[in-house]
């Protein structure tokens, strides 16, 4: 990427006035520059960087600076990492007021310097930092499009694909289990990609975690991020694959939408209306558009959700970013040793500061989520008792039935049928 970037990295470091350094996948150095007296986190603090590192990549789009975020940057398709950072006040501006202190000491005159000071100083850094979150937007722009194509297939991709090819065992299994209707099953060689394999379940994720997190700005950048694969074939024309293909997405961005907190029948609902668009639409751009609306209006539902429930119950920022990945694994085994390294903090600090936030423990938030998440798909379904128990992953039901009651009073049972009347089955 050096070579292609290296013009627009001399052009950011020029406008951030601080260190840009770019990495290659195995953390060497492909270009480097740091102003005089600015930090150096490669050599100074690489503890520090990794973390930054760390948290860039786990990004489908460039890690913007804001006023709380000092460092930002960008993971290339290679594996290449670009960070830029800290974004700190000019240091000619800190040598003014020093100036200025020296040779000033009248109390009001002095204090009205002070405060035009921190506005001269504040505007130059908000403006050098939009300036820096335009170029990394532009550099992630002009990646995706000149190499976006460019993607070669991994080993295993090709080991699976053949497998599919060859039919065999995968085709034989299908089609016996669906013998009784086989004269309206499709060749097997119709579904099964020639070339590249389906898109990467990875991509797919990318989009689904930024709408559980509420994040629309993650989602339209997921949306845009070259993939390493193509879509299924559904349908025996283009628009009517385009529409089943569509109808899918918006149901997977409805469900990841619950899992960020919204209600089952909102988000249902929303997807219904959504795929009856779906379905109306006579051009292949309407449907493009309503699959990234469809995520950004579930990540503006789930995002108001979490700002009203931050409102109500102010956590250190810790706490709530806590709160978001415990809720990512409630279908998923789990140590706490995983959810603090999602965080890149030590276990034992992050159970400190739950407790101190929220007055429990790492794994008991996960249990008392599992609980909340039980209670949903006791009002909101008709699955029976013992399948919450395993889909929660609860040792077994007794298991359940216990901790249940212990958090909500009552079991699983009496819940259901007090609160029977809200369930949409009873509706039917």
């Amino acid at each position: 990427m050096k070579v292609q970037f290296e013009p627009l990295l001399e052009g950011l470091y020029r406008i951030s006035k601080c260190m840009v350094l770019l990495l290659d996948s195995k953390g060497a150095v492909l270009f480097k520059h740091v102003p005089h007296n600015c930090p150096d986190l490669h050599r100074s603090n690489p503890e520090i960087l990794f973390s930054y590192v760390e948290q860039i990549k786990s990004l489908t789009c460039p890690l913007l600076l804001s006023a709380q975020q000092k460092v930002g940057g960008l993971a290339f398709a290679d594996g290449s990492i670009l960070v830029v950072g800290p974004l700190e006040v000019e240091k000619d501006l800190e040598r003014e007021r020093d100036k200025d202190q020296d040779s000033e000491r009248d109390g009001h005159r002095e204090r009205e310097r002070e405060r035009e000071r921190e506005r001269k100083s504040s505007a130059v850094l908000s403006e050098r930092r939009n300036a820096v979150n335009v170029q990394l937007e532009s550099i992630s722009w002009i990646e995706r499009r000149v190499f976006g194509a460019a993607v070669e297939l991994l080993p295993q991709d090709e080991a699976v694909l053949s497998t599919l090819q060859q039919g065999g065992g995968i085709e034989s299994l299908v089609v016996s289990e669906l013998s009784k209707i086989k004269e309206i099953l499709p060749d097997w060689a119709e579904v099964v990609p020639e070339g590249r394999p389906h898109s990467s379940y990875v991509y797919e994720l990318a989009a689904l975690d930024a709408i559980t997190r509420g994040d629309a700005r993650t989602f339209v950048f997921a949306q845009l991020r070259r993939r390493n694969g193509q879509n299924g074939v559904i349908g025996y024309s283009t628009m009517r694959a385009k529409q089943n293909i569509a109808i899918c997405a918006v149901v997977l961005n409805s469900r990841a939408a619950i899992a960020g907190g919204l209600s089952a029948e909102q988000a249902y609902t929303i997807a219904d209306f959504l795929i009856l668009a779906i379905e109306r639409a006579t051009k292949v751009e309407q449907i493009d558009l309503i699959v990234v609306k469809s995520g950004v209006i579930y990540s503006r539902l789930v995002y108001d959700l979490k700002q009203k429930t931050n409102t109500k119950s102010p956590l250190r920022s810790l706490s709530k970013r806590a709160m978001d990945v415990i809720r990512r694994y409630l279908y998923t085994k789990v140590d706490r040793l995983k959810i603090a390294a999602d965080l890149n903090v030590n276990p034992d600090y992050l159970d400190r500061v739950l407790k101190d936030d929220c007055h429990t423990t790492v794994m008991e938030c996960l249990r008392l989520e599992r609980i909340e998440e039980a209670k949903k798909l006791l009002v909101q379904s008709s699955t029976p008792i013992g399948d919450i128990a395993t889909m929660l992953l609860f040792s077994h039901s007794s298991h359940f039935g216990k901790v249940f009651k212990e958090v909500t009073g009552v079991t699983p049972k009496a819940y259901r049928q007090r609160h029977k009347y809200s369930s949409p089955s009873d509706l039917l």
